[in-house]
């Protein structure tokens, strides 16, 4: 059992940071029973958001020094920020998969 395990993780170790997310509001307008994003409401969570230039000097250097090639933009509900496109845009020019 001990070399099948440590097989996969050979196999599965390139993958590891292969993807990342980016939670880019808590904000929502839903409220999905599924949803994981429980503690949105709680008062003083995450109430602040990353500016616009902030934003995208993240994601930059997240794409910029990791293997990732894809790049997802999670919430919250990510459409309500006004700078989506901007943000995915951005995004898309830098990683395959966004």
């Amino acid at each position: 059992m001990k070399s099948v395990l440590h097989r996969l993780a050979k196999v599965l170790r390139p993958w590891s940071h292969d993807s990342m997310l980016y939670e880019v509001t808590a904000r929502c307008n839903l409220r999905c029973l599924h949803c994981y994003n429980v503690w949105k409401d709680d008062v003083g969570y995450a109430s602040e958001e990353l500016d616009t230039g902030h934003a995208f000097k993240l994601i930059d250097k997240a794409i910029r020094d990791s293997r990732c090639r894809q790049f997802t933009f999670t919430g919250g509900e990510p459409c309500l920020r006004q700078d989506l496109e901007k943000l995915v845009s951005f995004a898309a020019a830098r990683c395959r998969h966004v």
